[in-house]
């Protein structure tokens, strides 16, 4: 279940919440339910205009990272749903494995990347999730999660604000 696109009075698309879903704040820790339930908690989000020892640019304009932390509540070994983790806000994007590769290869960035990562029970993993943004200045961006293989249950929100308010990566 997605959230319904509307137009700002600027004229950029956002999303309106459904009613019911739940919004977490950073530091909170909250279990997505479902068939297979995982936890989370976004511990901060930044910006960057390059990432990784390279300085890989951005295809859109900047990067916005995620620093999250995963746990599998679940009985089995779990991927990281990052596929159920997505970014909102006048787009809709998922992290990238390059993109998030070059971030936790930054020097900045002292965790690995969450796309590669398998949670088992009731052992966390903190990662990092890399999202190749428009830096247009009137999106009011947010993080959209939802349970693995279960679209019945409700879409947990995380605000994440503009791209030109959230700290430089450094």
């Amino acid at each position: 279940r997605l959230p319904t696109p509307t137009a700002t009075a600027a004229g950029t698309p956002s999303a309106t919440p459904v009613a019911g879903d739940p919004t977490h704040g950073l530091g909170e820790r909250f279990v997505v339910d479902g068939e297979r339930p995982v936890a989370y908690t976004f511990t901060r989000f930044l910006r960057a205009d390059r990432l990784g020892p390279i300085g890989r640019e951005a295809d859109q304009g900047a990067f916005g990272v995620a620093d999250c932390t995963v746990e599998n509540r679940w009985r089995e070994p779990l991927a990281v749903p990052i596929e159920e983790i997505v970014l909102r806000g006048g787009v809709r994007l998922f992290a990238r494995q390059d993109d998030t590769d070059a971030a936790a290869a930054d020097d900045r960035v002292d965790l690995p990347p969450l796309t590669d990562e398998t949670t088992f029970p009731g052992t966390p993993v903190r990662g990092v999730l890399a999202f190749d943004v428009p830096t247009n200045p009137d999106n009011d961006y947010y993080l959209s999660i939802t349970p693995p293989g279960d679209a019945e249950e409700p879409v947990h929100r995380v605000p994440v604000g503009r791209l030109a308010d959230l700290p430089a990566l450094s």
